[in-house]
């Protein structure tokens, strides 16, 4: 039997969010003809949730089962699961929702709301343009439901593999399977006897896992068709992603982008909840910039939107956006124009790890400085300082020592920044001796501070008449501009690589790879192949989209009942009603119950 306060949150979270109007009126594009029944859709979302909070799956058998045997009889009847009524001759009448309603439903919104390449190759661009705002519109306000009025501008972005429920085929092969799953079947003919064929499957342990995710072979880099047509879910695409023992494995389905909410300057890990702010799936060999930039600008937006509105529960002061971005290597692999100037246009500070090619030195624009790890350093800073690669967090600790000396004596001769950077990556620094972290005798009494201090020492600085060209401006002038090279300028980033204030912001990743493992976990929401049955990108976003409101919900909840902190009339923090158990109501019991519900309506 499930929970009130289970049902009230998935009732919150749904009718907060505006999905139904939002998919609704996204798929009435002709305003003739009679509408569709709001009431149901709402029932299908409703037992998703459900279905994925309780049971860490969202096929439509199990949402079925859910609705029609799991609920409470009088909750049944307030949602309009099943309704009574009187016929014309007086005597009672009763409906209960049919499975079949739930699979035309689902077959309609990949019908009408569908915009992958795949399954939808005929849309005008517009067209599709209209569907994908629909379906991240209604991503966004799901996780909008969970805004709360936080206040940390630090988020972390990553992207997981999700494996798609069709299966990708090597190669391209006569014919074509429209991708029409067992659901789209059901909704065009097969209906019950599809579900009854399926039933089985949808709520047995085995089933619920997925077939092995490694049973199924992937093909050779030379034979992947991307986006094939002939897949049964031709919007997917093969890609890489980390297998659970270590190395690259291949998958086929698609990549979810995610930007989770961490912990901000000053706070505690439990000052707020870290929670999915935005999410979106996407092909699984599509490129993560324009996605990533979108995840941004809509959070954004929308947190804007809310604040002018007044639209939260706590009191807050100022906007929450993005500022701080902590990401890992595979974003700052684009270009400098295409991500860090991006970036930078909109306020956004990125906080990233380096590959070993990216920290050995390389010479400056002319001004003879070196640059390591994206950052200017003294004109004589040792090469052996270059390379300094960072040991994984499972070798000895002793090795992460050695790592931190040697960056500690190369971070020495880094040139103190002491503006901001411009869109070009220009900016002002000071030489690291007046900056108080070596000596040299170019700059008077440094010497002897740094002998006092145990300061490296400059061994053999900049001599004009040995050069035989003039000393570098860093070594004369108080500050100097300086310009990073192309190859650097895309390494930028507010703390220096590897120090222990970059680790303490860039350590924060975690949070975002937390969501992954945990969702992923057979015993919360079972985010695996297997998890749902649906194809093509509309409806797999929506579905995806659901099962992070359920994280959400857990980790809110979890979060409420740790620090006590929120409000605990809230749905979302609402404690969960006493459970004293259920009693088998006999027919006059029943009959009771259905005609009060009668005489309720009338």
């Amino acid at each position: 039997m499930i929970n009130l306060s289970d049902i009230r949150a998935a009732e919150h979270i749904v009718d907060h969010s505006g999905a139904v109007k939002t998919l609704s009126e996204g798929m009435r594009t002709d305003r003739r003809g009679r509408k569709d029944d709001p009431n149901k859709l709402r029932l299908l979302l409703i037992g998703l949730v459900l279905c994925v909070l309780v049971h860490g799956q969202a096929v439509v058998t199990a949402v079925h089962e859910l609705l029609t045997n799991e609920l409470p009889l009088d909750e049944q009847l307030r949602l309009g699961v099943c309704r009574v009524g009187t016929a014309a001759d007086g005597t009672a009448t009763t409906w209960a929702l049919p499975i079949a309603d739930l699979y035309e439903l689902t077959a309609k919104l990949n019908t009408k709301l569908g915009y992958g390449l795949g399954k939808h190759p005929d849309l005008g661009a517009e067209e599709r343009a209209r569907r994908h705002r629909t379906i991240v519109t209604c991503l966004d306000d799901l996780m909008d439901v969970f805004d709360l009025g936080w206040q940390s501008e630090v988020f972390a972005m990553d992207a997981t593999g999700i494996w798609s429920w069709g299966r990708g085929k090597a190669k391209a092969v006569s014919g074509r399977d429209d991708g029409a799953d067992e659901h789209v079947a059901a909704a065009t003919g097969a209906g019950v006897a599809n579900a009854a064929r399926t039933r089985q499957g949808a709520t047995g342990t085995a089933e619920a896992a997925g077939p092995g995710e490694e049973a199924e072979q992937a093909p050779g880099e030379d034979e992947i068709v991307l986006g094939d047509p002939t897949s049964h879910d031709p919007d997917g695409a093969w890609g890489v992603k980390t297998a659970k023992i270590g190395g690259e494995q291949r998958y086929y389905g698609y990549s979810e982008n995610t930007l989770v909410q961490v912990p901000g300057a000053g706070q505690a890990a439990d000052d707020e909840p870290r929670l999915i702010v935005r999410l979106e799936l996407q092909a699984a060999n599509a490129d993560v910039v324009d996605v990533s930039l979108s995840l941004i600008d809509r959070f954004n937006a929308a947190r804007q939107a809310r604040l002018e509105s007044g639209a939260h529960v706590f009191a807050v002061a100022g906007a929450q956006h993005v500022g701080d971005l902590v990401v890992d290597r595979h974003y700052h692999y684009k270009d400098f124009q295409r991500w860090w100037a991006e970036l930078y246009g909109r306020g956004v500070s990125q906080h990233l790890t380096l590959r070993e090619d990216e920290q050995g030195v390389t010479e400056g624009n002319g001004d003879r400085l070196r640059w390591a790890a994206g950052a200017p350093h003294c004109p004589c800073t040792p090469d052996d300082l270059g390379t300094i690669t960072r040991p994984s967090p499972s070798e000895p600790r002793a090795k992460h020592v050695a790592f931190d000396r040697r960056l500690e004596r190369r971070h020495a001769y880094a040139l103190r920044r002491i503006t901001s950077f411009d869109a070009n990556g220009t900016h002002r620094v000071q030489c690291p001796a007046l900056a108080g972290s070596v000596g040299c005798a170019l700059r008077e009494g440094t010497l002897a501070a740094a002998h006092r201090l145990g300061l490296p020492i400059v061994a053999t600085p900049p001599d004009a008449d040995l050069d035989g060209e003039p000393l570098p401006a860093c070594c004369t002038q108080s500050t100097v501009t300086v310009t990073p090279p192309t190859k650097v300028r895309k390494l930028l980033q507010p703390h220096y690589w590897g120090s222990s204030a970059w680790k303490r912001c860039f350590d924060k990743r975690t949070y975002v790879e937390g969501t992954y493992g945990n969702r992923k976990n057979v015993n919360t929401e079972n985010m695996r192949r297997g998890q749902f049955r649906f194809t093509g990108i509309a409806l797999v976003n929506l579905v995806v989209g659901l099962s992070a409101a359920c994280y959400n919900l857990r980790i809110i909840r979890n979060w409420h009942e740790r620090t006590g902190m929120g409000d605990p009339t809230h749905p979302l923090l609402a404690r969960p009603e006493p459970d004293y158990g259920f009693v088998r109501l006999s027919e006059l019991e029943r009959d009771a119950l259905m005609a009060q519900y009668r005489t309720n309506a009338a």
